[in-house]
């Protein structure tokens, strides 16, 4: 055995080593050949080549690396894209009213890289960055919804109720339903708080205060808002000084990706008498981009960071009033300097619009509104308590109730826990705070009292508590009241206060009317024992958050005289809402009353209407030129300062206009729907004319009572008749009877019978023939005008389901002015580009004729000019030198709340200039309308001057009657 293993091994040495001799004698013979052929000299210089690398490589790596690294510029080319300057806006005679300036802020793009330390880099920028903004006396923008309050807690800005959905969209994603569904909208604000801060979105570092985090959040949110578009910054801080622009330009290296930029500021004089025609502008929303973008005709793109009209024709003239951005190519470094510039292409201006607004009159036209108003508020103050009842003539005010809007309107109640509150803030507060803890008690035992009380059985306070109860969970969803069945048994006890809100929360449990998901994430219930009881504990959390609650404790203790008036009205100093003068100081010695105070302070415009908020506190006006539908004034009162709002807002100053029950942000004058009362019967004579229903000789006897339909509606003057009246003279007083008949005689069929829809057609075809009926054409954001739908016998006065904005009075007054032309309304002149050239004329535009005949048309305007001369109106134009035709109109919409008043005219009678249109919510007669207007005549055709305006007093003492 073994000699064969022998064999074998030496068999196989042999063999290893033949092979072995053969494969060098190969490699011998290739090596020959090689070198006798062309491809030695092609390696020959590869290797060379080779060798050159390698020792650059060495030199460069090992020699010269500290050199390079020093040296070493990371760069990047980016393109930059430049701000267009926005066109100016002026009135019809040149004068400006919205300009540009330039301003500075400080942007932030994120430029960090992903890695694990991507987040602390990002915020210790973003603090450093506030650190210098705020050191040097600016601050970052607070537009974030939760702040902390005075004892350091995360609260929301707004009440729970009125959170914005969009906002949990932006930091969780999905849908307003899947917001709801995951339960994102009853997550606290420290909750919230607690997740933007956490791991898995923003993860701040515990080293951070509450209002570190906060700030730091606020700016990781914004730039969240624009993270899928790169190199679009996010301005973080507007318009700051000097001094805060030098420290980031001299910190950009540490801090990268911020820089400061150049922008216009938008700039509006004359700010409130224009806020509701021009509006404001802002930074584009996600929302608002792909609206502009489909909408706009001027080929203009728009994109996130853009500034764009908000409202006003700044809205909707934007693409008139945009520049044309500029872009530049550039290369930058790593910490974003430019160094390279590429290309350019410079931005353009954009298009000058000139409105049909005449400043002057405008001016002048609010100011006098403003003041009736405050004349009427004057009247209607009296000091002691007093009840409305159906209906007592003019409804007072007591004056407690002017206390009670100074201190939850004016007055920031929820100042009274700061620092540097007054002592007499804290008193109020301390009070305030041991009443509220009983309240809410109340309202605790009551809803889990079996015994509960229905409302009639309550004291009006207690069922004002309840009633707010119930408001809380319809505004919160946990009460779904389009699931509320109106018929049912129950539902209609409790609306009648007929058994308690426990009963009828009972009810609406067993009836499925209650969102368990609003109130709970966990929808398992045993029985509705334990949802009701979720319901009480969800409502006794939010009371102390809703503002409308803490309102009504501080009514009442105004009311049951738990706090002093003369403390009140101190608080204005004590926050300075307004400046210590000669009132103040015949307050604080008691030289005056409380009472004479706010009557003095009104009178002086120092407290106005818009800041007290009571009836009344809005009205609105519209001047037309007659020949053409030129809007010259068109003024809304309570107003705003727009210039504020404009490209970052205010966040204080919007949160103290949207909580002013006033509503300065609402446009009335496009806006307000209000009944037109006796104004309408305009357009019921016109369709009675020209339907034949009535001719310019028709006599209709004055029966007082119209019976043939039931209930039976009543002239005004009941019991007394106005006897037989013809068209003229039935406007000129303003006759219901009359109108009752054209409106019931319009639905008679060819068999006698009578159909009210019949007749509401008929009207209804008139009232859009005259422009009523439709929108007035102004380039407004404007409500649709609702004419009755009910009663033609009731709608043909003016009454019914009418409702219409004063543009829309305006353009249907300027119809019957000019006898049928129905022009359509607009606030625009022109266009001009840069250069001067006309891009858009505004001509005249008539939608219809409403064919009369001119006797016809005479008896109307006739009947119009006796209004004034002898009729309802006859008190109001006496120092008017121009002759003047109108109508007035009241109604009443609430039978606890003074009535709506309204006007509708034109000047001259014989030769119409302009039509005008007046109305003011709440102020019980039509002096006040009329009144104003007379003095608008009165400026418009030079009888005063603009400066003799503005200097006016308020007038407190007007004839006042009750008029139709």
């Amino acid at each position: 055995m073994r000699k064969v293993i022998r064999f074998i091994t030496k068999k196989l040495f042999r063999t290893i080593r033949e092979k072995i001799l053969l494969l060098f004698s190969n490699i011998k013979y290739l090596i020959a050949k090689l070198f006798s052929s062309r491809m030695a000299l092609v390696l020959t210089i590869l290797l060379i080549g080779f060798t050159v690398i390698m020792g650059r490589l060495f030199y460069l790596q090992i020699i010269k690396s500290d050199f390079y690294t020093e040296n070493f510029t990371e760069k990047a080319e980016k393109t930059i894209t430049t701000e267009a300057a926005r066109g100016k806006i002026y009135d019809r005679n040149g004068n400006l009213l919205a300009y540009n300036e330039i301003g500075y802020n400080v942007v932030m793009t994120d430029e960090i890289p992903s890695s694990n330390t991507r987040g602390d880099t990002i915020n210790g920028i973003i603090y450093r960055t506030i650190q210098i903004i705020e050191e040097n006396g600016d601050k970052i923008i607070d537009d974030f919804n939760i702040e902390l309050d005075v004892n350091g807690n995360y609260v929301f800005k707004q009440d729970p109720v009125t959170r914005q959905v969009t906002f949990l969209i932006n930091i969780f994603g999905g849908t307003s339903e899947d917001i709801h569904n995951k339960g994102y909208d009853r997550m606290t604000a420290t909750e919230l708080m607690d997740y933007l801060c956490g791991p898995k979105k923003y993860a701040l570092d515990e080293k951070y205060t509450k209002e570190e985090r906060i700030k730091i959040v606020t700016i990781r949110y914004a730039l969240s808002q624009t993270a899928y578009q790169k190199y679009v910054s996010t301005t973080i801080a507007n318009n700051i000084n000097e001094n805060t622009m030098a420290a980031i330009l001299e910190s950009t290296d540490d801090l990268r990706g911020v820089d400061v930029q150049e922008t216009y500021k938008r700039v509006y004089n004359d700010a409130e008498y224009f806020a509701h025609i021009i509006g404001y502008t802002g930074e584009i929303s996600e929302s608002e981009l792909e609206e502009y973008n489909i909408e706009n005709d001027a080929g203009i793109t728009y994109s996130i960071g853009d500034t764009v009209g908000k409202s006003g024709v700044e809205q909707s003239y934007d693409s008139f009033l945009q520049g044309k951005k500029g872009e530049r190519e550039v290369f930058v470094d790593s910490t974003g300097n430019i160094l390279e510039t590429l290309s350019e292409v410079k931005s353009q201006s954009g298009n000058d619009l000139y409105l049909t607004i005449d400043r002057d009159l405008q001016i002048a036209s609010y100011d006098i509104l403003e003041k009736k108003i405050a004349a009427c508020l004057l009247n209607k103050i009296v000091d002691y308590d007093y009840v409305a009842t159906e209906k007592s003539g003019l409804v007072n005010i007591p004056v407690k109730d002017v206390y009670s809007q100074i201190l939850t309107n004016i007055v920031d109640f929820n100042d009274f826990s700061e620092p540097d509150a007054s002592e007499r803030e804290k008193a109020a507060l301390a009070a305030f705070t041991s009443r509220q803890a009983a309240v809410i008690s109340w309202v605790q035992q009551e809803l889990l009292n079996t015994n509960a009380r229905p409302a009639s059985e309550l004291t009006e306070e207690e069922d004002d508590y309840l009633y707010l109860v119930y408001k809380l969970l319809v505004a919160n969803d946990i009460i779904d009241s389009n699931l509320i069945d109106s018929s049912d048994n129950i539902y209609k006890q409790w609306t009648n206060d007929e058994v308690s809100l426990r009963m009828f929360l009972q009810h609406a449990i067993a009836e499925n009317w209650i969102d368990v998901s609003a109130i709970s994430t966990d929808t398992k219930y045993s029985n509705s024992d334990e949802i009701y009881q979720t319901i009480v504990d969800n409502v006794i959390s939010m009371l102390p958050e809703t503002r409308n609650f803490s309102e009504k404790i501080y009514y009442y203790m105004i009311y049951n005289e738990e706090l002093d008036p003369y403390d009140i009205c101190l608080m204005l100093y004590d926050q300075e809402k307004l400046e210590p003068d000669a009132a103040y100081e015949r307050l604080t010695t008691g030289m005056i009353s409380p009472y004479t105070y706010v009557l003095e302070q009104i009178e002086d415009l120092i407290l106005t209407p818009a800041m007290l908020a009571l009836d009344p506190c809005s009205g609105s006006l519209c001047v037309t030129d007659a020949d053409s539908g030129d809007v010259l004034a068109l003024v809304s009162y309570p107003t705003y300062d727009n210039n504020r709002l404009s490209g970052v807002v205010d966040s204080e100053y919007w949160y103290e206009l949207n909580v002013n029950d006033s509503q300065p942000l609402f446009n009335y004058a496009t806006s307000g729907l209000t009944a037109p009362g006796s104004t309408f019967k305009l357009c019921t004579s016109v369709a009675g004319l020209a339907e034949d229903y009535i001719s310019t000789d028709t006599v209709i006897y004055d029966e007082v009572v119209f019976e043939d339909i039931t209930p039976s509606p009543k002239c005004y003057i009941s019991p007394a008749s106005h006897g037989n009246e013809n068209l003229a003279t039935a406007l000129r007083d303003s006759c219901n009877y009359f109108f009752f008949r054209i409106g019931y005689n319009m639905g008679l069929d060819e068999y006698g019978d009578y159909n009210s829809r019949q007749a509401l057609d008929i009207i209804d075809d008139y009232a859009v023939q005259l422009g009523l009926g439709t929108k007035s054409g102004v380039e407004l954001n404007e409500v649709f005008p609702r004419v009755s739908t009910t009663d033609s016998v009731r709608t043909a006065i003016g009454q019914g389901t009418n409702g219409f904005a004063v543009v829309q009075l305006a353009r249907y007054v300027n119809t019957v002015a000019n006898s049928g032309n129905n022009y359509q309304l607009t606030l625009i002149d022109r266009v001009i580009d840069k250069d001067g050239k006309v891009v858009l004329k505004r001509d005249p535009q008539v939608s219809n004729i409403v064919k009369l005949s001119g006797d016809e048309w005479d008896t109307i305007h006739y009947g119009m000019r006796l209004v004034v001369t002898d009729g309802t109106a006859s008190l109001f134009f006496r120092d008017v030198d121009t002759t003047v035709a109108g109508k007035t109109g009241t109604a009443e919409e609430d039978l606890y709340r003074s009535n709506h008043a309204a006007f509708v005219g034109y000047a001259p009678y014989e030769s119409p200039e302009i039509s005008f249109a007046c109305q003011i919510r709440n102020c019980d007669s039509t002096s006040y309308p009329g009144g104003v207007l007379s003095e608008v005549l009165q400026y418009y055709f030079g009888q005063t001057t603009l400066d003799e305006v503005l200097k006016a007093p308020v007038e407190d003492k007007i004839n006042i009657f009750q008029s139709e």
